[in-house]
């Protein structure tokens, strides 16, 4: 019932908004579908209406292939000590999990999640990484915390099977003090045929640009909350090569509202605050709703989930429940969220 009254009072206040006009106002519909006690997910991916992955910690993963009616959980033999923060799905069978922290571990299954092969392994130290991505089923590309020399960005050419490193010499230097965060596998993501961004915080809130699959970067500040180590972007999302945004704030203050959200219309040169913030403050992930031409958004965070209908100018509250992560499926109007204690949601858009 309170989810359903949430909902009926975002809806009245858009047509408020409006002056009376009539509009094809979006209802979205929370449906809990699964939950796992001491579990917390923060790598989701949505393949398409019926299939979905997710991923976390204690080695965890799971899958629906049913639209969420039935989710088959289990987990990585020997990964127990792992958290697997970001995961990557092709369809039912094949999928990637990447782990945040020491050892940094990839995997990848093509049967379903039955057998896991390792396909990455790193133990130096500083190694953190925070999220990863593909352009297609074969060409992918990955974000850690800065080491020693540079930021460590990797990259795949052959659907994950190996990882190379990119120069660290064609990436901008990082501030000291300034890394990612791998709240919900959203802070690097690709975009069209070749550009691909990752966002940092701490020392700087910064979003660092490539329109060539990594060969080369520029970097651009941001107006996010910044200069504390819990403080930055934690989520980036393009609409296209010129628009996105970004989300994020103090993790360790939620309820400040000011800095936790940005947008840009040139790709990331500049960036652009909102009229209006998310009423619940952090976010720790963002998403543009498919099939809504930009104007629709959604972010999530540990307060609650907020939704955008004018492109990220203003906000309003949908509910108070906890979210880390969230994904919709392509060009349908299907998506899940998922946070902690296995808590996962589908979200159907009307």
């Amino acid at each position: 019932m309170k989810k359903n009254l949430a909902i009926a009072v975002v809806m009245i206040l858009f047509f408020s908004c409006n002056n009376g006009e009539k509009n094809n106002e979006l209802v979205f519909k929370f449906e809990q579908q699964s939950s796992k006690n001491g579990i917390s997910i923060r790598g989701l991916h949505a393949v398409n209406e019926q299939i979905a992955w997710i991923s976390g910690s204690k080695g965890t993963f799971a899958k629906t292939i049913d639209g969420g009616k039935n989710w088959d959980w289990d987990s990585i033999p020997n990964a127990s000590n792992l958290d697997f923060r970001d995961i990557i799905a092709f369809d039912e069978n094949r999928a990637l999990v990447i782990s945040a922290g020491l050892p940094a571990k990839i995997y990848k299954t093509i049967d379903g999640g039955k057998n896991w092969e390792e396909k990455y392994s790193d133990t130096t130290t500083g190694v953190f990484f925070n999220s990863f991505d593909f352009w297609n089923e074969n060409e992918g590309i990955a974000a850690s915390d800065p080491l020693e020399d540079g930021f460590l960005i990797i990259e795949t050419q052959n659907g994950g099977e190996t990882w190379t490193r990119i120069n660290p010499l064609v990436i901008p230097e990082n501030e000291k003090g300034e890394a990612q965060f791998a709240a919900s596998g959203t802070c690097l993501v690709t975009f069209g045929d070749s550009g691909v961004c990752f966002v940092t915080g701490g020392a700087a809130a910064r979003a660092f640009v490539s329109t060539n699959r990594g060969k080369s970067w520029n970097v651009f500040s941001s107006p996010i909350a910044q200069n504390e180590q819990t403080k930055g972007i934690y989520s980036v999302d393009f609409l296209n090569k010129d628009t996105a945004y970004v989300v994020g704030g103090d993790y360790l203050k939620p309820e400040i509202k000011t800095g936790t959200a940005a947008f840009t219309q040139d790709g990331g040169k500049t960036w652009q605050k909102p009229i209006s913030y998310p009423p619940t403050g952090f976010n720790s992930c963002v998403k543009y709703i498919p099939n809504t031409s930009g104007q629709y958004l959604i972010a999530v965070g540990t307060e609650g989930s907020n939704i955008s209908r004018d492109g990220g100018k203003n906000w309003l509250q949908l509910d108070t429940i906890p979210y880390h992560t969230v994904a919709f499926a392509g060009t349908v109007k299907y998506g899940w969220a998922a946070g902690s204690d296995g808590r996962i949601a589908r979200i159907t858009l009307n």
